[in-house]
């Protein structure tokens, strides 16, 4: 994740920076989530089940200048989108990180925008990493409980989806919440681990 993080400050991401995440819950998703919260930017999920209009109201509505897609289906949603905004940046979770002549993976799209996949962004953030530690740590050490941690916007069946701020305060007392619900402790865990490992 702090690799990923890197690579989106070399980028260009900015402290409070929105960018809209379009696809599934998967485990690149969750580190790209990691990743912008070490990069103090705000994470903006976009349902995969969204249409391109819908995709295009929430990133223009929220202001995000990069998006990142899951697969070819979810990225398709965006390409015209990126036609009439020449500054926006596409990035597609693609493990080997080839090219992908279809969307121009690895190329500048027509209008200037750009289109990268995650494995470049984090093969960059690992070279550019130790230059990039100090920025990072003072990036982390500026956000605050009322920080916005992320923008969750409803589905949009019922009208234009609206976005609903959560701050990194939220997120805490929420997880603090799903603990004392659950009566989950350390020792709770390591019991469920050695049980795991057991089985």
């Amino acid at each position: 994740a702090q690799e990923i993080a890197a690579g989106l400050i070399d980028l260009g991401i900015g402290i409070d920076e929105c960018l809209c995440l379009l696809g599934h819950s998967t485990f690149e998703s969750v580190l790209c989530d990691l990743a912008l919260v070490q990069a103090g930017a705000v994470s903006v999920p976009i349902y995969p089940s969204s249409t391109a209009d819908q995709c295009a109201a929430i990133v223009k509505d929220s202001g995000a200048r990069t998006v990142i897609a899951d697969d070819p289906h979810q990225l398709s949603k965006l390409v015209s989108l990126q036609a009439q905004s020449p500054n926006l940046r596409l990035i597609y979770m693609r493990e080997d990180g080839s090219p992908d002549a279809q969307f121009g993976i690895g190329e500048v799209a027509a209008g200037g925008g750009t289109r990268v996949s995650l494995a470049e962004v984090r093969r960059t953030g690992q070279t550019r990493l130790p230059d990039l530690q100090r920025e990072l740590d003072q990036r982390q050490a500026f956000v605050k409980p009322e920080s916005v941690f992320t923008i969750v916007y409803t589905s949009g069946t019922t009208g234009k989806p609206k976005g609903v701020l959560l701050t990194h305060k939220n997120m805490v007392e929420a997880f603090a919440s799903a603990i004392h619900a659950f009566d989950l402790a350390a020792s709770d865990g390591q019991q469920a681990l050695a049980h795991g490992r057991a089985g």
